[in-house]
């Protein structure tokens, strides 16, 4: 990234910030776990779907049959055709990282709880 995009997109962020700060209750934020809960929303609702648009960008595919899947950055929007050349499951409706993200935090809780029974 250049320099210039590097420091609009720095402005950019800062002033989407302060926008989801500003409509967002902070009286019901009094820790750091609903913080990053608000943080989280926010995020996924308002502008992950926004930027969700560099899906169609990458791969210059629109014909087809539109999709959605979940994903690590949100919900994605994406044709049905372009699920081959995304590596999407044909009828999945979660990204492949997020999958991957799921498979391996369910292994390290299950790992985890192994550990607690067996020591006792």
């Amino acid at each position: 990234m250049n320099e210039q995009d590097s420091q609009r997109m720095e402005a950019c962020i800062h002033e989407i910030a302060e926008i989801l700060y500003r409509n967002t209750v902070t009286k019901e934020l009094i820790n750091f776990e609903q913080v990053e809960r608000a943080v989280r929303t926010r995020m996924l609702k308002e502008v992950s779907p926004k930027v969700a648009f560099f899906i169609k960008q990458v791969m210059g595919i629109e014909k087809g049959r539109e999709r959605v899947v979940k994903g690590m950055v949100g919900r994605a929007n994406y044709c049905r055709s372009a699920s081959k050349e995304l590596v999407l499951k044909l009828y999945s409706q979660v990204s492949p990282l997020l999958e991957k993200t799921v498979y391996y935090w369910a292994g390290m809780n299950h790992f985890k709880l192994r550990n607690k029974t067996s020591k006792h």
